[in-house]
């Protein structure tokens, strides 16, 4: 009598212990105004990332233009 109280104690707090599975949600659809939707997340972040891509492609076609500038005075 003590085993099957004991086992059905036992059984008792494992189905206890469970995860309980949650019904599947389907995704929300998205409308085609997506830009007025979003808040500008990072908006200074990806500004100040464009200002410093600009300022490289600048170095980068004086740096072209200095060694041309070398190559024809070598010449």
């Amino acid at each position: 009598m003590t085993r099957l109280l004991l086992s059905l104690s036992v059984l008792a707090l494992l189905a206890a212990c469970g995860e309980e599975q949650k019904p599947y949600k389907a995704p929300l659809p998205q409308s085609g105004k997506s830009d007025l939707a979003t808040p500008p997340l990072f908006q200074e972040q990806r500004d100040a990332l464009d200002k410093a891509k600009e300022a490289g492609q600048v170095l980068e076609q004086a740096a072209k233009l200095r060694e041309e500038a070398a190559e024809k005075a070598t010449r």
